[in-house]
């Protein structure tokens, strides 16, 4: 929303711009914050001008000025307040206010957002005492009207000030101070969180226990709020009573479960998912009114070995693509499916006896005779005899149970909402499909079927198709 001034006034403010470009280079020397108390700026200030958007309607104009329709439609002399036009002229009457005004001076990195939130005013309203045609342009130098408050004029805000360093990112910034990706983005008005410059100040706000959420949200915990690549991302919402939760994970959408203000959701992220930000969408439902919030998930490279595999004729004919898409796009169908509720318990078993002994890691990435390395190992191989049992590491439903082409003899479980497990290369299959097992079930026995060159397990964990590390599962309680 823009507020416009007179060619007089706009012509001044170019002026002042083009001042503040040079001020910049000098003021890059000031530190700390300078500000006053002074009178309060002339009684123009109650007649404001707003410039008609796309997609405005005079009862929203109304609402964010805090003035009737009617008083809107009075002062403009409009004849259907139902049709406005874009660039429309509109006298907004009786938006400003009297009073004592605190006067801040913009320091180098500041923004608007950051300056409105260290005294608990809403930027727009910065905007509005200001008379900025472009919230977004501010100078070092310049001088800020602070808007009196109704209570505890100036007050400002709990927290401190980072200075953005090169290799920062918000999350590793919010991991820093404790607090959430969501209350710095939010106190610093980041549309976008991924984007952020090295000598930027932004505002850390003190941590009040997720305080600055919009209710119905009490918390949102994000764990880890930096994840690497094959990682498993556990999301844990509060809320202030009874919700319906939803969201979305780089636009795909979130499974959330939970009762009475607590509820959680997974995240897998993919093993060659490209390192930076993505947004994590939350919104939750009360009544009749959503709330949402933002928030990001960093994600960063993960620590994999890289290796060549050799290929015999026959291992060779079965990597053929038509096979191999073929057996891909059987597996999706299956391992994309969502059950409720979630049937496991934490952490999970190994799916062999005590702690058997790793031969290829996930995440492996992996070239074929030498070729380039564009391909990863989407499981972990577990080593084991020919014939030794293979159990189910939780309970689950076994949802596939038969052969394959690369696979070999294959089972997958279902451990509902959306977390599969997979067992390959079998040499017994011992379930069938719909069978329900517990933890410590026999599945089947390891063997050496498909594209494998000896005996051994390769065993997978999907989140709603994406595969993820099954070890963090031995290794943490992800419920």
């Amino acid at each position: 929303m823009n507020l416009v001034l007179d060619k007089s006034q706009n012509r001044r403010k170019s002026l002042t711009c083009r001042a503040g470009a040079v001020c910049l280079v000098v003021g890059i020397w000031l530190t700390g914050m300078v500000a006053q108390v002074v009178a309060a700026p002339p009684s123009q200030q109650d007649q404001q001008v707003y410039i008609v958007q796309a997609g405005d309607t005079l009862v929203a104009i109304a609402q964010q000025y805090g003035v009737t329709t009617d008083a809107i439609v009075a002062a403009n002399g409009l004849s259907d307040p139902d049709r406005l036009s874009v660039g429309q002229r509109l006298i907004i009457p009786g938006a400003g206010s009297a009073g004592a005004t605190i006067v801040y001076v913009v320091q180098p990195g500041d923004t608007l957002a950051l300056v409105a939130r260290r005294y608990n005013v809403a930027t727009l309203t910065m905007a509005q005492a200001n008379r900025l045609a472009n919230p977004n342009l501010i100078y070092v130098g310049q001088r800020l009207a602070i808007p009196a408050r109704s209570e505890g004029s100036g007050t400002r805000s709990t927290g401190r000030i980072h200075v953005v360093q090169p290799g920062d990112t918000v999350a590793k910034i919010a991991s820093r101070y404790s607090t959430t990706v969501w209350a710095v983005a939010q106190a610093n008005g980041l549309e976008n969180p991924a984007v952020i410059q090295a000598g930027q100040r932004l505002f850390i706000p003190a941590a009040e226990g997720q305080s600055s959420l919009p209710l119905p949200f009490l918390a949102v915990n994000i764990l880890p709020s930096v994840a690497a690549q094959g990682q498993t991302v556990q999301v844990l919402v509060q809320t202030e009573g009874e919700a319906s939760l939803s969201g979305s994970y780089d636009g795909k959408p979130l499974l959330f479960v939970g009762a009475e203000g607590q509820y959680r959701t997974l995240i897998g992220i993919h093993p060659m998912a490209s390192p930076g930000s993505y947004p994590l969408d939350l919104k939750a439902v009360r009544g009749e009114q959503p709330v949402s919030v933002h928030s990001m998930v960093q994600v960063v490279p993960g620590s994999f070995f890289t290796e060549d595999i050799p290929l015999t004729a026959e291992t060779a004919q079965l990597l053929e693509p038509g096979l191999v898409q073929a057996e891909a796009k059987r597996l999706a169908g299956v391992m994309t499916q969502v059950s409720l509720p979630g049937l496991w318990e934490a952490p999970f078993r190994f799916p062999l006896a005590g702690t058997p002994q790793i031969t290829a890691y996930f995440g492996t990435r992996r070239s074929y005779d030498g070729g380039p390395v564009n391909d990863y190992h989407s499981g972990v191989d577990l080593e084991g005899a020919a014939g030794a049992p293979v159990t189910s590491p939780a309970c689950g439903r076994v949802v596939l149970a038969e052969p394959l082409h690369v696979r070999g003899n294959a089972v997958v479980v279902d451990h509902g909402r959306g977390v599969m497990t997979g067992y390959w290369h079998l040499s017994q299959i011992d379930v069938q499909v719909g069978q329900q097992v517990e933890a410590g079930e026999l599945l089947g026995l390891v063997g050496s079927t498909g594209l494998s060159t000896g005996a051994h397990l390769h065993w997978e964990l999907r989140i709603m198709g994406v595969q993820v590390d099954p070890l963090q599962w031995v290794r943490e309680n992800i419920e």
